[in-house]
């Protein structure tokens, strides 16, 4: 059905012309390791057959959450959520798919913002769209909520935007901020909506001994906590690209994220 060459990167693979509906289907899913590299010298390029990637070790596993979704022939594909200087407002840009085989017209879009976790509603928006060409359709809209709280270190005050297209939905969740480095007297300064912040910084691998990437969300959870409580508001990730748990972790507990390009 599909494959993936690049490690500790989420993916995804289309099943649909396998399935075979109204029967048993099996997935089976093989793990492989072209390199078998047991050191920790990560800057290497490695050949395989005709492609160049980059090392793996001499082990191999699944260490994300796995998911199987079913849409319909029309359906929201993604949402990205862009903050902008504004900090109470954000760009939101919908990728709907479109596999109905034709062009269709006058369906509705619904975007809905609510408090997280207590579900209040401050945003509700239905636009109509003319025409959505067989694919993939982008539409971007600027929302304003005025009254929105802004998500700080102290106070990580969150949102879910949820984006209904047909029977399809997709949530996402996100804080309404904005940062940016001002020069102050030549002093290059770091300010979060606004206010200057002193960032107190540390730095997290994906791995845990004795266990390695294959941490469960309860220890991630804890070591998150154990660095919140140290008085942690800055946290680089390096060097692999780490589990979108610890990226939920930090907008939660009030955690700026630098999460590095996986170089290796």
């Amino acid at each position: 059905a599909g494959y993936d060459l690049v490690n500790s990167t989420p993916f995804s693979i289309d099943i649909t012309p396998f399935i075979e509906p109204g029967k048993k289907n099996v997935i089976t899913f093989r793990i492989t390791d072209p390199n078998g590299n047991f050191n920790w010298k990560d800057s290497q390029v490695y050949t395989w057959g005709v492609y160049r990637t980059n090392p793996s070790h001499g082990f191999g596993g699944i260490t994300g959450k796995v998911e199987l979704e079913a849409t319909g022939k029309l359906y929201v594909k993604d949402v990205f959520i862009k903050n902008q200087p504004e900090p109470h407002t954000i760009e939101v840009e919908v990728r709907a798919a479109n596999e109905t085989g034709t062009s269709v017209t006058n369906k509705e879009l619904c975007l809905e913002i609510k408090e997280h976790p207590n579900g209040q509603t401050v945003y509700r928006k239905n636009v109509r769209l003319e025409s959505l060409k067989e694919g993939e359709n982008l539409q971007t809209y600027q929302i304003k909520v005025p009254n929105a709280h802004l998500w700080s270190v102290d106070s990580p005050r969150l949102y879910d935007l949820k984006i209904s297209l047909n029977d399809d939905a997709v949530t996402e969740r996100f804080g309404f901020r904005w940062f940016e480095i001002k020069d102050v007297k030549g002093d290059r300064q770091f300010f979060l909506n606004g206010k200057r912040l002193l960032l107190r910084g540390t730095h997290r691998h994906e791995d845990h001994a004795g266990v390695a990437q294959a941490m469960t969300e309860d220890m991630m959870r804890r070591e998150m906590r154990m660095m919140k409580d140290m008085g942690v508001n800055f946290i680089r990730l390096g060097h692999y690209q780490q589990s979108e748990i610890i990226l939920d972790l930090c907008d939660e507990l009030g955690i700026l994220v630098w999460e590095e390009i996986p170089w290796c």
